[in-house]
């Protein structure tokens, strides 16, 4: 999970200009987790975690930047991994 929270989401806002300035929109992931693995042949992980929508606005970039994110959504989200060949896929 470490590396889904240093997703950094400077480089994956993706912004637009509106009539009031600028927008921005980006996902946050929450801290809480579970993982749990089958042991079946060949075992399969399961990592559920919360993806958050956020938004941030301002009249330029920089001010948007700065602003207080947003909340706009949330998504429960499941991954599977199965381990083959002495690693996760």
């Amino acid at each position: 999970m470490e590396l889904v929270w240093a997703r950094d989401w400077h480089s994956l806002i993706k912004w637009k200009t509106d009539g009031d300035g600028v927008e921005g929109t980006y996902a946050g992931y929450g801290q809480q987790y579970t993982c749990t693995v089958n042991r079946s042949d060949p075992p399969v992980g399961k990592v559920s975690y919360l993806e958050v929508q956020y938004r941030k606005h301002g009249k330029t970039i920089p001010e948007a930047e700065d602003s207080q994110p947003q909340p706009t959504e949330s998504t429960d989200i499941d991954e599977y991994f199965t381990y083959i060949n002495g690693k996760w896929q």
